[in-house]
C-alpha cells in the first residue's frame, strides 16, 4: 500500500511540475504577445514601418569600413524625401569594422563571425553575440533621431526572460525567449541609444531590424570575407531576416580575398557568386543586381580573372556591372590615388576618402544605368 501511495504522490509531483511549466510558458507567451502588440500599435499610430526603399551591400573589408556605404547612400538617395531607416544590422561589429549608421559598445559578449568561427545557425550577415551573465551591448545612432521600430533577434536554450532593454527615455523592457533554441524577434518602439543587458549566460543576439520612415542602405560585410561566406549562414536567415524590408538593389562587392587565395579559380569564383545571387533572388524577386569589381591594387595579380568572371556573371544575370578599375584609371590611376592619399599604407585597401569616392561613383553609375 505504501509503495502504491509513494508512486501516486510521485506521479502527482511530476504532473504538478509539468502543469506549472505549462502555465509559466503560457504566461511568457501572453506577456510577450501583449508587449509586442502594444509596440506594434504604437508604431502603426506613428506610421513607422519598413516600407522605405532599401539597398543592401554584400562584401569584404572594402565594404566593412562603412565609408563606401555611407557615401553611396548620400549620393543615391540625395533627392529622396526621407532617409530615416537603418535596415538590418548584425549583432555587433568586429575589430577593424565600422557601421555607417550605428556605433556599438560591447562589454562581455563573445563575438562569433562566420568568416572564422564554427557555429551551426548563423543569422544573416554571419555574426552572433554570445553573452556572459550581466554582459551589455550598447547601440547609438550616429545621425538619425526619433522613435524607431526595433526588432531584436535573440536565442537561448530555455524559455524565459534573457535580456533587459533600456532606451534613451529610461524605459525598461524584458526580452523574452518564447521557444528554446530558436531564433526569435521581439519588437519594440524605442529611442536611441539603447542598452541590452544579459540576464542569462549564453543568451545570444543575432541582429536588429531598425526602421523609422524613409529609405535606407544596409550591408553584410566582414574583413577577409570570400564570396562563398554566405554559405555558412542558415537557410532560415534568408527568409526570416529579410522579411518586411523592400530591397530594390543588391550590390555585391567581393573578389579581393578570393583572388589572393593561391587556389583561386575564375570558375570557382563565378559559381560562389552565382550561388549568392540565387539566394538573393529568392528573397526579393524584383531587386536589381549590381556587381562591383574590387579596388585595383597591384597586389592582386589575378584581378583580370575576377573582372572577367564578374562581367560574364553580369551578362548572365542581367546585372549592372560597375568597374572601379576603369574609374581609378580615369581619375589619376593607382599611383595618383596614392599620391592624393586615397590609398592606405598597405597598398591594398583605400583610405576613408578613397572609399567615399568609390561609394559615390557606384551610386552615380547605378543611377545612370537605371535611367537607360
Amino acid at each position: 500500500m505504501n509503495k502504491i501511495l509513494a508512486s501516486f504522490y510521485a506521479f502527482l509531483g511530476i504532473f504538478a511540475s509539468l502543469l506549472l511549466a505549462a502555465c509559466a510558458q503560457k504566461i511568457i507567451t501572453e506577456n510577450k504577445s501583449s508587449d509586442e502588440m502594444l509596440a506594434k500599435k504604437e508604431l502603426k499610430r506613428l506610421n513607422i514601418s519598413q516600407n522605405g526603399r532599401g539597398v543592401k551591400f554584400f562584401g569584404d573589408s572594402h565594404v566593412a569600413s562603412g565609408a563606401m556605404v555611407a557615401a553611396f547612400r548620400d549620393e543615391y538617395f540625395k533627392d529622396a524625401a526621407s532617409v530615416g531607416s537603418v535596415g538590418f544590422v548584425p549583432a555587433a561589429v568586429s575589430k577593424y569594422h565600422a557601421h555607417s549608421e550605428l556605433s556599438f559598445e560591447n562589454n562581455g559578449f563573445e563575438i562569433l563571425n562566420s568568416r572564422r568561427d564554427k557555429y551551426d545557425d548563423y543569422a544573416l550577415c554571419g555574426v552572433v553575440a554570445k553573452a556572459d551573465e550581466n554582459a551589455t551591448m550598447s547601440l547609438k545612432l550616429k545621425k538619425l533621431k526619433g522613435l524607431f521600430g526595433v526588432e531584436i533577434l535573440h536565442k537561448f536554450s530555455q524559455s524565459g526572460e534573457i535580456f533587459t532593454l533600456k532606451d534613451a527615455n529610461a524605459k525598461e523592457y524584458k526580452i523574452t525567449q518564447k521557444s528554446p533554441d530558436i531564433w526569435e524577434y521581439s519588437t519594440f518602439a524605442l529611442s536611441f541609444p539603447l542598452e541590452i543587458k544579459a540576464l542569462k549566460s549564453g543568451a545570444e543576439l543575432g541582429g536588429y531590424k531598425i526602421y523609422q520612415k524613409g529609405d535606407f542602405v544596409d550591408f553584410c560585410a566582414a574583413n577577409g570575407a570570400y564570396s562563398s561566406i554566405s554559405a555558412k549562414w542558415s537557410d532560415e536567415a534568408w527568409s526570416r531576416d529579410f522579411a518586411g524590408f523592400d530591397y530594390e538593389l543588391f550590390i555585391l562587392a567581393y573578389g579581393t580575398n578570393d583572388a589572393l587565395d593561391k587556389d583561386f579559380s575564375e570558375s570557382g569564383f563565378y559559381n560562389s557568386m552565382k550561388s549568392l545571387i540565387t539566394k538573393l533572388k529568392s528573397t526579393s524577386k524584383n531587386a536589381k543586381l549590381v556587381l562591383v569589381t574590387p579596388p585595383p591594387s597591384p597586389k592582386i595579380k589575378k584581378m583580370p580573372l575576377v573582372i572577367s568572371a564578374l562581367k560574364r556573371l553580369a551578362r548572365d544575370e542581367n546585372a549592372i556591372f560597375v568597374d572601379t578599375m576603369a574609374f581609378v584609371e580615369s581619375s589619376g590611376g593607382w599611383k595618383g590615388w596614392r599620391k592624393n592619399k586615397l590609398v592606405s599604407r598597405d597598398n591594398l585597401h583605400l583610405s576613408h576618402d578613397g572609399y567615399k569616392k568609390i561609394g559615390a561613383f557606384i551610386a552615380k553609375s547605378v543611377k545612370n544605368e537605371m535611367k537607360n
